[in-house]
């Protein structure tokens, strides 16, 4: 078991999770709500989370960016940046007609220096209603305390409402080709199709790829009060007999989906190239990689239990 000094504490989504404290997280969060009582129909918000401490130069400076891009390749009625309203607060609104009543109005503003981007898309010319969400979705959102959460934590905020839908995506990278990718979805039901029953099917990319592979374990087991599934082994992907890949995932089973019983999809890689390209290899052992995984497993529990 890896000691507790090893290892630091995320929020993601209502819950928290350990990981080593070389595996930093990416420096975007993305997420999706739809507040209680919008109709199926209707568009949800896209949060983006900048991670980092912007100072309100910085900040600008990313809003200009995004001003450039909305106008790129606009025309007289084709994607015509229509808005840009600063607020008190230094939020700014901006919106774009995309086409003749569809538009896209987004809101950015920082919370203690992380710049937060939620983006709206309207039809039918009713972007004065989405706007007024946009800014009562932002008063929602609310820096991070210390890891606590009042709500749904995505990167270092927490996003407060009533939602009937919310995910949230994640990643943490150890900068040597190894990282977790983290899925929470509240609401969302369960697949269909189990995971072990994935990948013993015989349309699995190991089964249609013929790829040379070993199974470490394929079980389940009990995560945060919730049954899961898991599927441990390794596959090889060049012609260099002595290099493997690690995949490990993970998936909760709920029969009813709530806030305490969230989808939580766990996957952890090896030898996955760097930002820049540069490829890796898998730097730990078989048993290293169990006994890592089954620590991060095992710390999987409601934010402040």
């Amino acid at each position: 078991m890896l000691k507790n000094e090893f290892m630091a504490v995320r929020c993601v989504g209502r819950h928290v999770i350990s990981l080593p404290k070389n595996f930093k997280e990416s420096s975007l969060a993305i997420g999706i709500f739809r507040p209680a009582g919008l109709r199926a129909q209707e568009p949800a918000f896209e949060v983006i989370i900048r991670a980092g401490r912007y100072t309100q130069q910085q900040f600008a400076a990313e809003v200009q960016k995004r001003r450039i891009e909305m106008r790129r390749g606009g025309g007289d009625r084709v994607n015509v940046l229509r808005l840009d309203k600063e607020f008190a607060d230094g939020s700014i609104l901006l919106r774009l007609q995309e086409i003749e009543g569809a538009h896209v109005s987004e809101i950015n503003f920082l919370r203690e220096g992380i710049m937060v981007t939620v983006r709206l898309d309207s039809y039918e010319d009713q972007y004065l209603q989405a706007e007024e969400g946009l800014i009562k979705f932002a008063d929602g959102v609310k820096a991070s305390q210390g890891g606590r959460s009042s709500g749904f934590c995505l990167g270092a905020v927490n996003i407060v409402g009533n939602f009937e839908a919310e995910r949230g995506s994640f990643w943490f990278r150890d900068g040597q080709g190894s990282d977790f990718e983290v899925d929470v979805d509240t609401y969302v039901a369960d697949e269909k199709v189990p995971l072990l029953e994935r990948m013993r099917r015989p349309d699995s990319l190991l089964a249609v790829f013929d790829v040379t592979h070993k199974v470490l374990r394929a079980r389940e087991r009990a995560v945060a009060g919730m049954q899961a599934q898991e599927w441990l082994g390794w596959a090889k992907i060049s012609d260099h007999s002595d290099e493997k890949t690690l995949k490990f995932a993970l998936e909760t089973m709920r029969s009813k989906p709530s806030r305490v019983s969230p989808s939580i999809s766990l996957t952890f890689n090896t030898a996955k190239s760097l930002e820049d390209g540069t490829p890796t290899k898998t730097l730990v052992s078989d048993d290293e990689a169990m006994q890592l995984w089954d620590a991060v497993v095992e710390s999987i529990r409601p934010a402040g239990a």
